[in-house]
């Protein structure tokens, strides 16, 4: 496919924000050029409020101010951060903990350390982040939208559904403020969600980057996260252990929301299998997706999908796209090449 063909294909927009590329995917045969401009724009400016509303390393943000609380103080959120923040706490529950918003001080722990020594676990540097963590206490009451720090030493990090909660918000302003809704949005490749499908076509069309074995997949009104240590090696924690996860594999999440599925992409890769598999019994509206290998030379080339796979649409790659592209970075979670000419970065 020529470079011209593919431009006519999508409208592409892109920003940086929450230390990730951001982009928009407009379906060029039914989206005017300015009005996509105009909608990017505005989701733009969304994203930028909901960054400066959730990062904990900015002063001024709900997070940061929460986190700064004394026992018994509070402090009214925002209506984002409220919504970002009770979704975190949901979903926490129901993962028993494998994803935890208030991980900080334990993130923080391993992210200051590139090097792993051995042992490092039973340092009283250690001990005493794990002691913090579990010591920290924060209440949330949804009439109010306060949120009450009950106990000091915990401090909520939203890392880990952050991304997608603002793909969701950005999604709400194209879709009702423009009402368009052929698009695709996408945080660092890594989390992807899919509004209605471009013309003619059975949905967006997903590729996996460097695993270029793995079918494509089609996403339409869903949303896909993936989760994996190749980029960031130290910023994967098991909250119920407050040790790193040392897996080496990529753990995918499929859900209706970008918020559901970048948080169970990070609670996924931290559960055991079985875990897994307990947890999709009881939510059938998600999925984990685990990438295999089954020609005998470790190539990836197959998915084994827990949860219920029944609402997914593949499309296997031919056999000549079989080889690895020659690009010395290959992205991970993206729109295929007939939807968009590139494939983006796993996060």
């Amino acid at each position: 496919m020529s470079d011209s063909e593919k431009e006519k294909k999508t409208l592409r927009f892109s920003c940086e924000a929450m230390n990730t590329d951001f982009t928009i995917f407009f379906d060029s045969e039914d989206t005017d050029p300015e009005e996509a401009a105009g909608a990017a724009q505005e989701a733009f400016k969304r994203l930028e409020h909901i960054e400066d509303l959730l990062s904990r390393f900015k002063a001024s943000s709900d997070i940061s101010r929460v986190n700064a609380l004394k026992p018994s103080e509070t402090w009214e959120l925002c209506p984002e951060s409220f919504a970002c923040l009770n979704t975190a706490a949901i979903l926490a529950e129901e993962t028993n903990r494998a994803f935890d918003p208030s991980a900080g001080a334990l993130i923080d722990f391993w992210k200051a350390r590139t090097v792993r020594p051995e042992g490092c676990e039973q340092t009283p540097e250690w001990k005493a982040a794990w002691e913090r963590h579990r010591a920290g206490e924060f209440a949330l009451d949804p009439e109010s939208r306060l949120v009450q720090c009950v106990s000091t030493g915990s401090l909520l990090d939203l890392g880990a559904i952050g991304k997608g909660f603002a793909l969701d918000e950005m999604a709400r302003r194209i879709e009702e403020d423009w009402e368009l809704s052929r698009v695709l949005l996408s945080a660092g490749g890594s989390t992807v969600l899919a509004l209605d499908a471009p013309l003619l076509k059975p949905g967006w069309k997903i590729g996996f980057g460097g695993e270029t074995r793995l079918p494509y997949l089609y996403l339409t009104r869903r949303a896909l996260s993936t989760s994996g240590t190749d980029n960031q090696p130290a910023h994967l924690v098991d909250p119920r252990t407050g040790l790193l996860v040392t897996r080496s594999d990529l753990v995918r999440a499929e859900a209706a929301t970008a918020a559901d599925a970048d948080t169970l992409s990070t609670a996924f890769f931290v559960m055991s299998r079985a875990e897994a598999e307990e947890y999709c019994e009881r939510r059938t509206d998600h999925c984990a997706l685990f990438s295999q290998a089954s020609a005998g030379d470790g190539v990836q080339d197959k998915f084994d999908v827990v949860g219920c796979s029944e609402r997914l649409l593949w499309e296997d790659r031919e056999p000549e796209e079989a080889e690895p592209e020659p690009e010395p970075e290959t992205p991970e979670t993206a729109p295929a090449p007939e939807s968009e000419p590139e494939e983006l970065e796993n996060d």
